[in-house]
This record gives structure tokens, C-alpha cells and sequence, in this order.
């Protein structure tokens, strides 16, 4: 059962019990109070039949200058006092001292015994039902003169019930229409109020069936409105992170199609020239020597991939355990080593180092270096410049190393990380490239916490940015 079914039969529930109840409530205590109008008349009613007897037998005593009167003549007073209250609408029974005088009563004598209801006073009353009639019956004692007189009365208030009974009835038929009325409010209300949690259901129904990127429409400021940017931002996530496996995806399958390729160019060399040199039987020194060095050259460039492949695989699985260096010194070392290997091409380096502690591992954070600072030194043209400087910005240390080469389209600068991405292939291999210089230094600029940005554009050279945490002594 559905929570808003739930809810609409408990609310039916409270509101039908609640309405019967108050109106039984009500009922009652009109019905209570139309009974303690009837029971007040009766007593008042006695107390008018003993003053009437009472007056009656004063009167006879003076009349016949007595001071006590004989049976009989008490016998005609009760009478004279009954013939007033005789078609009051009261049945009335007048006893004395045991002995019926006087009766219109319809009831035997058990119906009314000692075993009142309720007594109060000197009356006590009881309500009887008889076939289809209710009667209210009361009793008093009273003694006059000696004499011990009791009055009996019966009043018909079958109106009362009658009138209860009916409005009982007309409740039970109006808490059914109210129940009904009610209902159909409420179905209306439950459905109206829950029509954004439905949207929001659509909403995860269809993210669920692949629509990542969908976005709810958010209205109101309540519950519903806090659940849904929720929602939002989960399929947000969802989105993000579908997106980055597919393009992992499509960047493992780029690599495998990549690596292939280049595995499959200096083979095919490999086995071309090796094949020349198996099946042609007069071949001349200088032609051996020239295949031979073809053989040499594209098998060191596979022995150099491999070695990439390798290491860019250790890469991705090492925990780097950084020590404290000096990064400054770090810097001058590499500079150094490549100074002797620039020297050829009349290149030079104008630095401007300054020394800060980082935590790296210090043969990683030079492999790093050593990368950048080779294909700067490939892209600038004999007796040209490169530029290293090093500066502290907001407890960082910034090191650029910056060529005047021949720079990389816009277009590919956010591409030249990734494995075997080559902006000049041609170029590259050339120069004994893979294509895997740049994305080792990302990941361990990566594993150092640090970052590593390019920026480049055609004839302005190219610009190389890390960044890494400066590594407090103290």
C-alpha cells in the first residue's frame, strides 16, 4: 500500500470516528438534559401532590373543627386532592399506610421497588421501557397527621427517545455524507499536494533509465524543493562521473590504438629491412651499414617505448614517498646535465632559481624536468633561448620553463598529456620521441600534490607551469 493511501485511510478513520463521537457527544447531552428537565417537573409534581393532600386535610380538620379526622374522612380528602392532579398527563397511585387509595397507574407494584436508579432526597426515580414506550417512574414517602402516604407517579417521555433515537440516526447518515464529502476533499487535496513528489518520481524514474544528465524543475521553497536540488545534484554527480568513465574509456581504447601504432611502425621497419638483408645476397657494404642502422634506430625507439610504457605503469600503481629537497637545487642539477646536451644546438638558459623545500621524490621530480626541458630544447631552432625561473606564490613554489619554438595549436594543448598524443609525429619520432615524456609528468606531478599547466600557441613557443607545495622545516 502506497504511502498516501495510508495516510488518506487513517485521516478518514480520525475524521469519521471524531465526527460520530462529537456528535454522540452532543446527542447526549441534549438528550441528558431534556431527561433532568422531566425528572425536576416530577419531583416538583410530588411536591405539589403531598402540599395538595396535605392542604386538603387541613381544610377538613377546620371544616369539621377536628383535630384528627377519621379513615374515611382522610379517605375523602386524598380523594379531593387527587382529583386536581388527575389529568395532569401524570399516572398517579396515592397509598396509605400500605393500602391502595387512589390509582390510574398502569404498572404492577414490583416495577417500582426500593431498587431505585437514583435517590435523592425523599424521590427516587428509575426510567422503564415497556414494548415500544419510556416511562419516567418516581416514588415518595411522606407522613401526614400519622398517617405514612406515598405517591407513585409514571410520565410518558417516549418523545424524548424517540427524538434521540432519530437524530442518533440522522447522525449516522450524516457522518456518512460528511465521511464521503470529506473524502473526496482529501483525495483532491492528497493528490494536489503530492503532484510534485510525482513529477520528482518521473524525475528519478528517467534518470534511472540512463537520463543522467536530466535536471528537475525546482519551484517553491519547502520539503519537495530541498529533495529535489538533492536529486539535481545526484544526477549532476551521476553525469560527471559517467562522463569521466566514458572518457576514460575512450581514452584507454585511444591508447591501445596509439601504442599499437606506434609498435607496429618501426616493426614493420624492422622486419622490412631485415628482410632485405636475408633475401638480397649482393648488397654492398654501405647499404648493409644504412639498413643495419634503420634496424638499430627503430628497434632503440621500441626499446625506448617500452621503457616509457614501463615506467608510466609503475607510475600509476606507486605510493611516492617524498623526502625533503631543496627543489632550487634540484633545478641547477637538471639545467646542468642539459646544458652539455644544448650546447650542440647553441641553445641557452637563462634561470633565475631560488632555493625552497618540497617534498618529492627527488628521481621522479627530476625525470620531470628533464622531460620538459627536452622538448623545449626540440622545439627551439639553433642559437636560440629558454628561460627557468622560480618564484614562492601563497606558500607554493611556481617553477616556468618557457621555449621560443615553434609552439602547439590551441587546439592540442590539452591533448599533449595523454599517452602517445605527438602534436609533429613525424618530428617526434625523429627525434627518438613516444609520446609518453608529458603524461609521465602529469602523473607524478600529480603524486607529488602539486600541479603541472601548458599554454601554447603557434610561433610564441610553449610555457610549462608546476606547481608545487613549499615543505615547512618547522
Amino acid at each position: 500500500m502506497k504511502i498516501w493511501q495510508r495516510i488518506f485511510i487513517v485521516t478518514m478513520f480520525i475524521v469519521t470516528v471524531f465526527t460520530l463521537a462529537m456528535g454522540l457527544l452532543l446527542i447526549g447531552n441534549q438528550y441528558k438534559y431534556q431527561i433532568d428537565a422531566e425528572i425536576n417537573n416530577s419531583k416538583k409534581f410530588h411536591e405539589n401532590v403531598m402540599a395538595s393532600v396535605n392542604v386538603e386535610v387541613q381544610r377538613q380538620m377546620q371544616e369539621k373543627t377536628k383535630s384528627i379526622l377519621s379513615d374515611h374522612e382522610f379517605l375523602e380528602a386524598y380523594k379531593a386532592a387527587y382529583e386536581r392532579f388527575e389529568d395532569l398527563g401524570y399516572g398517579l397511585k396515592l397509598s396509605m399506610d400500605g393500602e391502595n387509595i387512589m390509582n390510574n397507574y398502569d404498572f404492577s407494584d414490583d416495577i417500582v421497588n426500593k431498587n431505585m436508579i437514583k435517590q435523592e432526597r425523599y424521590a427516587g426515580y428509575e426510567i422503564v421501557h415497556k414494548s415500544d414506550y419510556y416511562f419516567l417512574i418516581m416514588e415518595s414517602e411522606n407522613s401526614i397527621y400519622g398517617r405514612k402516604i406515598k405517591c407513585d407517579t409514571e410520565y410518558d417521555i417516549t418523545h424524548i427517545y424517540g427524538a434521540y433515537f432519530a437524530q442518533r440516526d440522522r447522525l449516522k447518515v450524516l457522518t456518512i455524507v460528511f465521511s464521503l464529502l470529506s473524502g473526496i476533499i482529501l483525495l483532491v487535496t492528497i493528490r494536489f499536494l503530492l503532484r510534485p513528489v510525482k513529477k520528482l518520481q518521473w524525475g528519478i524514474h528517467s534518470i534511472s533509465d540512463g537520463d543522467y544528465g536530466r535536471q528537475l524543475e525546482v519551484k517553491g521553497n519547502n520539503e519537495i524543493t530541498e529533495l529535489t536540488k538533492d536529486v539535481n545534484q545526484m544526477s549532476e554527480k551521476i553525469a560527471d562521473d559517467n562522463r569521466a568513465k566514458e572518457e576514460m574509456i575512450e581514452s584507454r581504447q585511444v591508447f591501445i590504438d596509439n601504442m599499437a601504432h606506434e609498435m607496429k611502425t618501426p616493426l614493420t621497419a624492422i622486419l622490412g629491412f631485415s628482410d632485405i638483408l636475408t633475401i638480397k645476397q649482393n648488397l654492398t657494404e654501405e647499404q648493409i651499414k644504412e639498413y643495419s642502422g634503420y634496424i638499430y634506430k627503430e628497434a632503440l625507439r621500441l626499446k625506448t617505448m617500452s621503457g616509457k610504457l614501463m615506467e608510466l605503469a609503475q607510475i600509476e600503481e606507486k605510493n611516492v614517498k617524498g623526502e625533503c629537497v631543496d627543489i632550487g637545487n634540484i633545478l641547477d642539477e637538471v639545467i646542468l646535465s642539459e646544458q652539455i646536451v644544448l650546447e650542440k644546438s647553441n641553445i641557452k638558459i637563462n634561470k633565475k632559481i631560488v632555493n625552497k623545500n618540497v617534498m618529492v621524490d627527488k628521481d621522479l621530480i627530476k625525470s620531470v624536468f628533464y622531460n620538459i626541458l627536452d622538448n623545449g630544447a626540440k622545439a627551439t631552432t639553433q642559437n636560440g633561448e629558454m628561460d627557468v625561473s622560480m618564484s614562492v606564490e601563497n606558500n607554493k613554489v611556481v617553477i616556468k620553463i618557457q621555449d621560443y619554438g615553434i609552439g602547439i595549436p590551441k587546439e592540442d594543448v590539452k591533448k599533449v598529456m595523454e599517452p602517445f598524443y605527438m602534436v609533429d609525429k613525424s618530428r617526434t619520432r625523429k627525434s627518438g620521441g613516444a609520446g609518453l615524456g608529458l603524461a609521465l609528468c602529469k602523473k607524478i606531478i600529480e603524486l607529488s600534490n602539486g600541479e603541472i599547466e601548458i599554454s601554447s600557441d603557434i610561433g610564441k613557443g610553449c610555457l610549462v607551469t608546476v606547481t608545487l607545495p613549499v615543505y615547512d622545516l618547522d
